[in-house]
Protein backbone atom coordinates (compact mmCIF):
# COMPACT_ATOMS: atom_id res chain seq x y z
CA UNK A 1 0.00 0.00 0.00
CA UNK A 2 2.70 2.49 1.01
CA UNK A 3 4.88 1.72 -2.03
CA UNK A 4 2.05 2.66 -4.39
CA UNK A 5 1.30 5.86 -2.52
CA UNK A 6 4.99 6.81 -2.30
CA UNK A 7 5.20 6.42 -6.08
CA UNK A 8 2.10 8.56 -6.71
CA UNK A 9 0.07 5.62 -8.01
CA UNK A 10 -3.64 5.76 -7.29
CA UNK A 11 -5.09 2.44 -6.27
CA UNK A 12 -8.30 1.33 -4.70
CA UNK A 13 -7.73 -0.81 -1.65
CA UNK A 14 -10.16 -3.69 -1.39
CA UNK A 15 -11.63 -5.29 1.71
CA UNK A 16 -12.72 -8.87 0.98
CA UNK A 17 -15.24 -10.97 2.81
CA UNK A 18 -13.55 -13.30 5.31
CA UNK A 19 -10.67 -10.86 5.93
CA UNK A 20 -10.08 -9.61 9.45
CA UNK A 21 -12.04 -6.42 10.16
CA UNK A 22 -8.84 -4.79 11.47
CA UNK A 23 -7.98 -4.21 7.78
CA UNK A 24 -11.26 -2.43 7.19
CA UNK A 25 -10.61 -0.26 10.25
CA UNK A 26 -7.22 0.67 8.78
CA UNK A 27 -8.74 1.46 5.39
CA UNK A 28 -11.46 3.63 6.95
CA UNK A 29 -8.76 5.59 8.79
CA UNK A 30 -6.51 6.15 5.77
CA UNK A 31 -8.53 5.87 2.55
CA UNK A 32 -11.30 7.99 1.06
CA UNK A 33 -12.34 5.36 -1.51
CA UNK A 34 -12.54 1.70 -0.50
CA UNK A 35 -13.34 -1.38 -2.56
CA UNK A 36 -15.71 -3.84 -0.92
CA UNK A 37 -15.78 -7.40 -2.21
CA UNK A 38 -18.43 -9.71 -0.80
CA UNK A 39 -18.05 -13.41 -1.57
CA UNK A 40 -20.21 -14.17 -4.57
CA UNK A 41 -20.34 -17.91 -3.96
CA UNK A 42 -22.79 -17.41 -1.09
CA UNK A 43 -26.41 -16.28 -0.93
CA UNK A 44 -27.46 -12.65 -1.12
CA UNK A 45 -28.78 -13.04 2.43
CA UNK A 46 -25.32 -14.09 3.68
CA UNK A 47 -23.65 -11.24 1.78
CA UNK A 48 -26.10 -8.78 3.34
CA UNK A 49 -25.28 -10.06 6.82
CA UNK A 50 -21.56 -9.36 6.18
CA UNK A 51 -22.20 -6.05 4.39
CA UNK A 52 -24.30 -4.86 7.34
CA UNK A 53 -21.18 -5.19 9.50
CA UNK A 54 -19.02 -3.48 6.87
CA UNK A 55 -21.32 -0.49 6.45
CA UNK A 56 -21.88 -0.23 10.19
CA UNK A 57 -18.18 0.65 10.37
CA UNK A 58 -18.01 2.77 7.21
CA UNK A 59 -21.45 4.41 7.34
CA UNK A 60 -21.51 6.92 4.46
CA UNK A 61 -18.17 8.48 5.40
CA UNK A 62 -16.18 6.90 2.57
CA UNK A 63 -16.82 6.32 -1.09
CA UNK A 64 -17.13 2.60 -1.72
CA UNK A 65 -16.94 0.46 -4.83
CA UNK A 66 -18.84 -2.83 -4.68
CA UNK A 67 -17.12 -5.63 -6.59
CA UNK A 68 -19.78 -8.01 -7.91
CA UNK A 69 -22.34 -6.18 -5.78
CA UNK A 70 -25.22 -5.55 -8.15
CA UNK A 71 -28.10 -7.51 -6.64
CA UNK A 72 -31.02 -5.07 -6.31
CA UNK A 73 -31.33 -5.71 -2.55
CA UNK A 74 -27.64 -4.87 -2.12
CA UNK A 75 -27.75 -1.75 -4.30
CA UNK A 76 -30.75 -0.34 -2.48
CA UNK A 77 -29.49 -1.22 1.01
CA UNK A 78 -26.01 0.37 0.98
CA UNK A 79 -24.76 3.83 -0.12
CA UNK A 80 -22.30 2.72 -2.81
CA UNK A 81 -20.40 5.29 -4.83
CA UNK A 82 -20.01 2.72 -7.62
CA UNK A 83 -20.50 -1.00 -8.28
CA UNK A 84 -19.75 -3.51 -10.96
CA UNK A 85 -20.40 -7.09 -11.96
CA UNK A 86 -20.25 -9.27 -15.03
CA UNK A 87 -23.94 -10.24 -14.85
CA UNK A 88 -24.80 -8.11 -17.88
CA UNK A 89 -22.63 -10.43 -19.99
CA UNK A 90 -24.57 -13.58 -19.02
CA UNK A 91 -26.37 -13.79 -22.40
CA UNK A 92 -23.15 -14.04 -24.37
CA UNK A 93 -21.31 -16.17 -21.81
CA UNK A 94 -24.02 -18.64 -20.78
CA UNK A 95 -26.71 -18.20 -23.43
CA UNK A 96 -29.23 -17.09 -20.82
CA UNK A 97 -30.80 -13.83 -19.83
CA UNK A 98 -32.46 -12.34 -16.79
CA UNK A 99 -34.73 -10.22 -18.98
CA UNK A 100 -35.69 -12.72 -21.70
CA UNK A 101 -37.66 -15.87 -20.89
CA UNK A 102 -36.72 -18.25 -23.71
CA UNK A 103 -39.39 -20.78 -22.74
CA UNK A 104 -42.10 -18.13 -23.05
CA UNK A 105 -41.11 -17.25 -26.60
CA UNK A 106 -40.71 -20.90 -27.59
CA UNK A 107 -36.95 -21.09 -28.06
CA UNK A 108 -35.33 -24.32 -26.95
CA UNK A 109 -31.86 -23.99 -28.49
CA UNK A 110 -30.41 -20.83 -26.88
CA UNK A 111 -27.51 -20.09 -29.17
CA UNK A 112 -25.82 -16.91 -27.88
CA UNK A 113 -24.60 -15.99 -31.35
CA UNK A 114 -28.17 -15.46 -32.58
CA UNK A 115 -29.61 -13.78 -29.49
CA UNK A 116 -26.59 -11.94 -28.10
CA UNK A 117 -27.37 -8.50 -29.53
CA UNK A 118 -30.98 -8.54 -28.33
CA UNK A 119 -30.10 -10.02 -24.96
CA UNK A 120 -27.24 -7.64 -24.21
CA UNK A 121 -29.41 -4.67 -25.24
CA UNK A 122 -32.10 -5.85 -22.81
CA UNK A 123 -29.54 -6.45 -20.08
CA UNK A 124 -27.93 -3.02 -20.54
CA UNK A 125 -31.32 -1.30 -20.36
CA UNK A 126 -32.15 -3.28 -17.21
CA UNK A 127 -28.86 -2.29 -15.53
CA UNK A 128 -29.25 1.37 -16.52
CA UNK A 129 -32.72 1.44 -14.96
CA UNK A 130 -31.39 -0.24 -11.81
CA UNK A 131 -28.62 2.39 -11.56
CA UNK A 132 -31.11 5.22 -12.05
CA UNK A 133 -33.47 3.84 -9.39
CA UNK A 134 -30.66 3.20 -6.87
CA UNK A 135 -29.33 6.73 -7.36
CA UNK A 136 -32.83 8.15 -6.87
CA UNK A 137 -33.33 6.11 -3.68
CA UNK A 138 -30.05 7.33 -2.18
CA UNK A 139 -30.76 10.91 -3.17
CA UNK A 140 -34.10 10.67 -1.35
CA UNK A 141 -32.16 9.37 1.66
CA UNK A 142 -29.99 12.50 1.32
CA UNK A 143 -26.83 10.63 0.37
CA UNK A 144 -25.22 11.84 -2.83
CA UNK A 145 -21.66 11.57 -4.01
CA UNK A 146 -19.60 14.09 -5.92
CA UNK A 147 -17.25 12.60 -8.52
Amino acid sequence: MEWFENNNLKVIHVFHQYEDFKWLDKLVKHQEYIGISPANDITVKARIKWLDKVFHKIKATRKTHGFGATAKRILYRYPWFSCDSTSWKAPSIYGRSITIDFNKIGIINRKPTFWTKQQIGSEINRWKLLEKNATKIWKLREITWEN
